[in-house]
């Protein structure tokens, strides 16, 4: 699997590798799209690789077994909703192991299971469990297990207590791969009992680089992509997914609709905003606002030459017009906030019409 950037990372880790000096467990943590899953699981290749190629071969019996989630000394942790009553164990199982599949072919998107499971996912005690009584099972000579734990921060209290148990004393041959946006969000005990790397933002040119590899893809988005992306490879792709000039109509839309003196329009506003998108979606609008409101700022200093969306000019030179006591700064902070409380599954709707009347009073409060 290809990592892009991550020099520091991958240098720390082939050196453990080479000279057999391996942590028993990892935490990889950074902000997400960095590549902090990829490289977990090019490790498990890479450790068990019959041709002992770095990051694994991705040809050898191994390495194939790995990728479809066969092979027996991986084992792999998701967050993953509860099962519903009315659903059948089979038909569930089903389910996680299809989007797990999905996770292993591109970990740089994060896993979806609606529409046919809409709970929330979280790593619960029972997928813990499970896992140490795999962990308990004897494996081949000379050949590692690896456990990796996808965004592990999202472990419930109880699980987490019971990772601790197999961190301090993890069997021979077992690493711990554990990633996560948000190690402030773990448990001090098991920060202490991992090898903790952080990774960096991968540098745009290396971004723009790759996105000129991906079919259909034109030198001008991708340039504009890996501006906007703030060093994060996942967001770059989730970027080409999308249809990036709507989002950001939507997004401009829903900004001037927060400035409305009505308090119907701004009513208004948030449910467009909203309009049955899943949380991951509401995530990226709110991100390509953040970036609107850079543009605001940066125009405000009368840098327009600098600005990422020129095809907004107009509209941020209305804003600022119409709105010039309006403080950019303090509606970015809301923004950033309101990020935090969606990441924290803090309810949406919520979050969305108190994110809309901080933004109106980011304008009114300073009149």
């Amino acid at each position: 699997m290809e990592i892009i950037g991550q020099e520091r990372a991958k240098e720390i880790l082939s050196f453990s590798m080479t000279r057999d000096r391996l942590a028993h467990a990892y935490l990889f943590h950074g902000q997400p799209g960095l590549g902090k899953d990829a490289m977990a699981i090019s490790m498990a290749a890479w450790m068990n690789c019959e041709n002992k190629s770095q990051w694994g071969c991705g040809n050898c019996v191994p390495c194939k077994q790995l990728a479809r989630l066969e092979y027996p000394g991986f084992h792999l942790v998701l967050p993953s909703p509860g099962k519903p009553r009315a659903m059948k164990e089979d038909q569930y199982r089903s389910i996680i192991r299809e989007k797990s599949l999905q996770w292993m072919e591109n970990p740089f998107y994060p896993v979806s299971f609606s529409p046919e499971i809409s709970t929330l996912p979280v790593i619960g005690i029972d997928q813990i469990r499970d896992l140490k009584k795999e962990v308990a099972l004897k494996m081949a000579t000379g050949r590692f297990r690896i456990i990796c734990i996808s965004q592990a921060d999202k472990m419930t209290p109880s699980a987490a207590n019971s990772l601790l148990k197999l961190l301090e004393e993890p069997p021979a041959g077992t690493v711990l791969f554990l990633t996560t946006n948000h190690p402030n969000r773990m448990l001090a005990t098991i920060l202490s009992r991992c090898h903790v790397l952080r990774f960096d933002p991968i540098a745009e040119n290396e971004i723009e680089n790759y996105l000129l590899g991906q079919e259909g893809v034109t030198a001008e988005n991708a340039a504009l992509y890996a501006k906007i992306a703030g060093g994060s490879l996942g967001r770059a792709m989730s970027l080409l997914s999308g249809d990036y000039e709507e989002m950001v109509q939507t997004a401009s839309e829903y900004l001037t609709g927060c400035m409305e003196n009505s308090s119907i329009k701004r009513i208004e506003a948030s449910e467009t905003l909203m309009q049955g998108r899943e949380k991951t979606d509401v995530l990226d609008l709110l991100r390509v606002l953040q970036l609107i409101l850079r543009d605001c700022l940066v125009a405000q200093t009368g840098f327009w030459n600098k600005i990422i969306h020129s095809g907004l000019k107009e509209k941020i030179e209305k804003i600022l017009i119409q709105r010039p006591l309006f403080d950019v700064e303090r509606a970015l902070r809301h923004v950033e906030q309101s990020v935090d409380f969606i990441e924290k599954n803090v309810y949406l709707l919520l979050i969305i019409h108190e994110l809309t009347d901080n933004l109106y009073r980011c304008e009114k409060e300073k009149k």
